[in-house]
């Protein structure tokens, strides 16, 4: 009896385990096409209005930032619909933190990779708790007072 017993939570365990490894795949997925899409979206755009032959692009860098607006933005606002537009596929508050967390996980147990946020925050101006929480947490982003 009691191996059947931990025989079925070894099957329980495994079970959940590989649910979260999919789940973790499908967190990485869609961010990676929610990148894929606004990298497309945003080199279009430059091709087309640059006056500059040659330009450099960090599509990784613009959509964290544009998610943590858009994370920082109030409920069913005209900002967010429209931040949530220009991020593409990937547009649930939820998914965006969840997926950010995920990947900067992975990219901190890299070596050939580094990968970093900083925010500054101007004199007398106040982080909200929450916010600094997501920041911290989800984009693994530093927070400092901007000194001039």
């Amino acid at each position: 009896m009691l191996l059947l017993v931990s025989g079925f939570l070894l099957c329980i365990c495994s079970l959940a385990s590989c649910q979260d490894d999919q789940l973790q795949t499908t967190y990485q997925d869609s961010l990676a096409a929610a990148v894929a899409q606004f990298t497309q979206s945003i080199y279009v755009h430059l091709a087309k209005t640059s006056e500059q032959e040659n330009f450099v692009l960090f599509p990784l860098s613009l959509h964290s930032a544009l998610s943590l607006l858009y994370l920082a933005t109030t409920d069913d606002s005209p900002t967010q619909d429209q931040l949530g537009a220009a991020m593409g596929i990937i547009n649930s508050q939820d998914l965006v933190k969840t997926a950010y967390q995920k990947q900067v996980q992975q990219y901190q147990n890299q070596t050939s990779f580094l990968y970093g946020n900083h925010i500054w925050i101007g004199k007398g101006l106040l982080l909200i708790k929450r916010i600094k929480m997501w920041l911290e947490n989800y984009f693994g982003s530093e927070i400092s007072n901007l000194v001039l």
